[in-house]
Order: structure tokens, then C-alpha cells, then sequence
């Protein structure tokens, strides 16, 4: 059995359209100010990092069984959801400037373009 393996192109692919989704939103953000599109670009970043460090410890290893990939499936959540609340500790602690609505709207922002690239790319898939 050659074991369930990830399709790093895919998962890259929707990583790379959150961030671009990301970049463009906080420089149109920029007409509202330097700090609320800061805040925007903060809040989508810690999206990117910890589903970057989900998406590396998906495509890093290989299992036939589907406990040990469930299991890989549960640590990399695990350790998105640590990454994501120390991000935002951080960004609390040391940036007394940004503005919490902006950082958890951007953050949500990537969230949802990821979800929806992700819905999006599966349909095309189904049309081909």
C-alpha cells in the first residue's frame, strides 16, 4: 500500500490565493489608513502562518492508515490553533497601535478566502 499523500501543489496553490487575496485587500485597506490596513495585513499573516505550518504537516509524511493519518490530521490543528492564539498574544503584547476589529476582520478574511478557494477549486475538479 502506497499510503495517503497530500497533493502539495493543490494545498500550495490555495495557500498562494490566500495570500494574494491578502496582499491586494490591505492595499485597497490602505484607503481607510496605514494602521487599519496593517492591522488587516497582521490579522490575515497569522491565517497564512499557521495554516502554512497545517499544510506542512500534511504534505510532510506519508500513512496507509487511517488512524495515524487522522492522528497527523489532529496534531497539525492542534498546533495551528497554538500558533494562531501565541500570533495574536504577540500582536497584543507588542503592537499597542493595531486595531483589534481590523486584525480579527482580516484574520477572518483569510479564513474565508481559504475555505472558499478551496470550495472552488474541488467544483472544478468535479467538472473535469
Amino acid at each position: 500500500m502506497s499510503g495517503l499523500r497530500f497533493n502539495s501543489s493543490k494545498i500550495g496553490s490555495l495557500l498562494l490565493v490566500q495570500a494574494a487575496l491578502i496582499g491586494i485587500s490591505s492595499v485597497l485597506m490602505l484607503l481607510l489608513g496605514s494602521v487599519q490596513a496593517l492591522s488587516w495585513f497582521l490579522g490575515g499573516a497569522i491565517s497564512i502562518v499557521s495554516n502554512s505550518y497545517l499544510a506542512f504537516k500534511l504534505i510532510s509524511r506519508r500513512s496507509a492508515d487511517p488512524n495515524r493519518v487522522l492522528g497527523m490530521m489532529y496534531a497539525g490543528e492542534f498546533g495551528k490553533i497554538v500558533i494562531t492564539t501565541t500570533l495574536f498574544a504577540i500582536i497584543f503584547a507588542t503592537q499597542a497601535w493595531v486595531e483589534p476589529l481590523t486584525l480579527f476582520l482580516g484574520y477572518t478574511a483569510a479564513l474565508l478566502a481559504h475555505w472558499l478557494s478551496a470550495i472552488v477549486a474541488s467544483d472544478k475538479i468535479k467538472q473535469i
